[in-house]
């Protein structure tokens, strides 16, 4: 678990790569079988933008990003701290715990 929400923060994070390296597509999303623009991608994409309804955009995808990344943080602590307490229970149960 402590992983997978590593890997998920390390990808959130790094989008000067992404944008530098690859460049992305320049669609959002077509179908899962083509090409698909990253979110950070857009982000930045939208940000640079001289247009007001793009920068709001992009402050919608940024919170879009930290929303995804925030969801999946505490999905991850509530299922840790569900398993933590059913080990508890089990080792008190045992008289292992007092």
């Amino acid at each position: 678990m402590t992983g997978i929400l590593l890997s998920v923060a390390r990808i959130a994070g790094e989008t000067a790569p992404l944008v530098f390296t690859i460049l992305g597509s320049s669609q959002f999303i077509n179908g899962l079988d083509g090409p698909i623009d990253a979110l950070p991608l857009r982000i930045w994409r939208l940000s640079s933008l001289p247009y007001d309804s793009a920068v709001t955009q992009g402050w919608g995808a940024a919170f879009v990003l930290i929303i995804l990344v925030l969801s999946i943080n505490i999905g991850v602590r509530y299922l840790f701290l569900r398993k933590k307490e059913k080990t508890f229970l089990k080792f008190k149960r045992l008289g292992a715990v007092s």
